[in-house]
């Protein structure tokens, strides 16, 4: 799901500059040689001074330089977080029904609790990968996600982990979750489940979708087990999830 990009004046003057090296050409960008001195190794940015291109460090560029460069950052970004929605949207679809239900769900309001959770990193350092760590609840596993984050991929990129959420009546949910770096995204599992849950139920249509399309896509074949299987979850099964939007639009029609 896209978060839309924040207006100019909601952003902290660090957060502009992350944006604006974060899409600056790399031939327009860099690190501080030797030459530099104590400033040595930190960012630097081409700019224009009295019309002549030059080159000055990332953190002294003025208010103006930064109004100059803002509008092509957010712009870009805004594309960066379409994109990376619709990637996530893809690989949802391909998903297969998440509930492998050991037993029939009773009707009861009180939700299935979560007794275990496992999370395996995939893809990173070799010595955090292919180790499962196995906690007991949403937050802890956050904990777990959020200490890998410190060496996943930055501006874009993530690493694969795997998961499987064991529920109290023997039920598993497995899926994949995509780790991005601490600063570009804050690892939240329950978050991730509960975003496909929403997609799935109508409730929540991404930014890259228009609803009409959200809606044919949940009324084809290929979507309505796995809707099914999404509702079943809200319905029954701890997901954290404190309050249930109504749906969006008719998909049983």
């Amino acid at each position: 799901m896209t978060t839309p990009t924040a207006a100019p004046k909601e952003l902290t003057r660090a957060q502009k500059l992350t944006l604006i090296y974060r899409h600056t050409h790399s031939d327009f960008k860099g690190k501080a040689g030797p030459v530099w001195g104590e400033h040595a190794g930190k960012k630097t940015i081409m700019v224009n001074i009295n019309g002549a291109a030059a080159l000055s460090l990332l953190d002294d560029l003025t208010d103006e330089q930064i109004a100059d460069k803002l509008p092509y950052a957010l712009q870009k970004e805004h594309q960066r977080q379409e994109q990376a929605a619709a990637k996530k949207a893809q690989a949802s679809a391909e998903i297969a029904a998440p509930i492998e239900a050991a037993q029939e769900v009773a009707e009861t309001t009180q939700k299935i609790a979560v007794t275990k959770i496992t999370v395996t990193r995939g893809e990173g350092p070799s010595d955090t990968c292919r180790k499962p760590e196995t906690v007991a609840t949403y937050d802890e596993a956050n904990s777990i996600l959020w200490r890998w984050s410190n060496t996943a991929p930055k501006n874009g990129g993530y690493d694969k982990c795997d998961f499987v959420i064991v529920f109290a009546d023997g039920s598993e949910y497995r899926g994949r979750y995509d780790l991005k770096h601490w600063s570009d995204e804050t690892a939240n599992l329950a978050g991730h489940v509960q975003g496909l849950a929403l997609f799935y139920t109508g409730r929540e249509t991404p930014a890259h979708m228009t609803q009409e399309r959200h809606q044919g896509f949940l009324k084809s074949e290929q979507a309505r087990e796995t809707t099914a299987a999404y509702q079943k979850l809200i319905d029954a099964y701890d997901i954290a999830m404190k309050a249930v939007p109504a749906p969006l639009f008719d998909i049983d029609g």
